[in-house]
C-alpha cells in the first residue's frame, strides 16, 4: 500500500489497499499512498497488504500476478537484500517469541533502511502504532515515511502484541508488507531519477509528483553507480503514468475514497444492509460519469497507446461494466416493490465491482512490481519458517 498520493490496496493506505474478505485495498491522497499490503478485498478490516500478500503466497507461492521483468534489478529487488531480510525475519521469529510486534517492525525496517541507503535512496523514516484502525502498512511519499499499524498484523479477535502469538502465515504477511512498503521508496527514486534525466528541475519534479522537496534534492545530489538503462526508464515512465501522470484517475479514486473498497466488501457480505453501501454506490456513480467515461473515451481515441496503457484501458472497461451492472441492480432494489432477489443481486454486483477494482489495482506497474517483490520475500520466508 502506498500513501503515495495511492492508500491502494496496497483505510487504500492513504494511497497504494484491505484485509478480511480476500482482496487488496488502497490508500489515500496527496502523496500517493500505497496501502500495498493486504488484498484490496480485505480493506474491510484495515486496508493493507495482508490479503494481497496471502493471494500472492496462496498455492502458487507468490507467482500469481508476477510481472514480466526485462530490466536490470534495483534496490530491494536484489537477491542479497531479500536474503538478508528473510534471514533476519526468521531469526527474530524463532529466537525472540516475546519480542513486541513494534520492536519486530522496527528491527526489520532498520535493516531495510540500510539496504535502501546503500542503493542511494534518501533516508526513509517510519512511525509505528500498536492499536487503532488503518492498514498494516503504508508508504507516504510526501513525508517519505512508512506508517505501520501492528494491530493489523493479525485477524485474531484480540490483536497479539508479541511475535510468538502470531501464526507463521501472519509473520510472513507482516514481513512482506513492510518490504512492500519500503519498495515504494525504491520506485519513487527511480521515477525521480528519470524525471531529472529529462532535465526537469527540482521544483518541476516536486510539482509533478508531490514528493517532498528534500527527497528530490537528495536524489539530485547523489552520484549513482550507473545511469538508469532504457528498460529501467521505461519502467519509471509506466509507474509515473498511473501514479502521477495523465492516467492516474483510477488511483485518485482509491486515494480520495479510502473506504470505498472495504465498503464494497461489506456490502457484498450476506445479509448486509443496503443503506450502509449507499455512499459507496453514489461515489462510483459520480466517478463513472465525471471521470471514468471521459477517460475511457480518451484512451479509446488514442492512436499510440503503450502496451501498459492498453491493459489499463481494458481493465478500466471491466470496472466500468461492473459499475454499470451495480447501478442497474441498485436502482431495481429501490423501486416501490423490489423483487425478492433484489438485495442479493446488489450484494453480488458489489462483490464483482470490488473484484474488478482489485484486478485493476494489482495490475498497475508500481503495485505489480511491489507485490511481486513482496511475494519473493514472503515465499522465501514461508519456506524458511517451514523448516524445523
Amino acid at each position: 500500500m502506498r500513501q503515495h498520493r495511492i492508500d491502494t490496496p496496497r483505510e487504500p493506505d492513504d494511497r497504494h489497499l484491505v484485509r478480511g474478505a480476500g482482496r487488496p485495498v488502497v490508500a489515500a491522497p496527496a502523496g500517493v499512498w500505497h496501502p500495498r499490503a493486504g488484498s484490496i478485498t480485505e480493506l474491510q478490516r484495515t486496508a493493507g497488504n495482508h490479503v494481497v500478500g496471502r493471494l500472492l503466497l496462496g498455492g502458487a507461492q507468490g507467482a500469481a500476478g508476477a510481472p514480466t521483468v526485462q530490466r536490470a534489478p534495483y534496490g530491494l529487488e536484489s537477491p542479497k537484500s531479500r536474503g538478508a531480510y528473510v534471514a533476519e525475519a526468521a531469526r527474530l521469529r524463532r529466537a525472540q517469541p516475546r519480542m513486541s510486534l513494534s520492536a519486530f517492525a522496527e528491527a526489520l525496517l532498520t535493516l531495510v533502511a540500510g539496504e535502501l541507503k546503500a542503493a542511494g535512496v534518501p533516508p526513509v523514516r517510519w512511525t509505528i502504532k500498536e492499536s487503532g484502525s488503518g492498514p498494516d502498512g503504508v508508504f507516504s511519499s510526501t513525508d517519505w515515511r512508512v506508517l505501520v499499524n501492528t494491530s493489523a498484523f493479525s485477524a485474531q479477535k484480540t490483536p497479539p502484541k508479541e511475535i510468538g502469538l502470531l501464526t507463521d502465515p501472519e509473520v510472513t504477511a507482516a514481513a512482506g508488507t513492510l518490504y512492500h512498503e519500503a519498495r515504494h521508496a525504491d520506485q519513487d527514486v527511480v521515477i525521480i531519477r528519470d524525471l531529472l534525466a529529462q532535465k526537469r528541475t527540482v521544483d518541476q519534479v516536486v510539482a509533478a509528483t508531490g514528493i517532498r522537496r528534500k527527497t528530490v534534492q537528495s536524489v539530485r545530489s547523489t552520484t549513482y553507480a550507473a545511469p538508469l538503462d532504457a528498460d529501467q526508464r521505461a519502467h519509471a515512465a509506466r509507474m509515473y503514468d498511473v501514479m502521477y501522470g495523465p492516467n492516474n484517475q483510477f488511483l485518485k479514486l482509491l486515494m480520495t475514497h479510502r473506504k470505498l473498497f472495504a465498503g464494497l466488501g461489506m456490502l457484498a457480505e450476506p445479509g448486509s444492509r443496503l443503506p450502509d453501501g449507499k455512499r459507496h454506490v453514489t461515489t462510483l456513480a459520480t466517478w463513472q460519469s465525471t471521470t471514468l467515461t471521459p477517460t475511457l473515451a480518451r484512451l479509446a481515441a488514442s492512436k499510440n497507446l503503450t502496451a501498459a496503457q492498453k491493459d489499463l484501458h481494458t481493465r478500466l472497461r471491466s470496472v466500468d461494466a461492473e459499475i454499470t451492472a451495480l447501478l442497474v441492480v441498485w436502482k431495481a432494489a429501490h423501486v416501490k416493490k423490489p423483487a425478492p432477489t433484489a438485495a442479493d443481486d446488489v450484494r453480488v454486483a458489489a462483490g464483482d465491482t470490488r473484484d474488478a477494482l482489485d484486478e485493476a489495482y494489482r495490475s498497475l506497474e508500481s503495485e505489480a512490481d511491489a507485490f511481486w517483490v513482496e511475494g519473493l520475500v514472503a515465499a522465501a520466508l514461508e519456506q524458511k519458517l517451514a523448516k524445523p
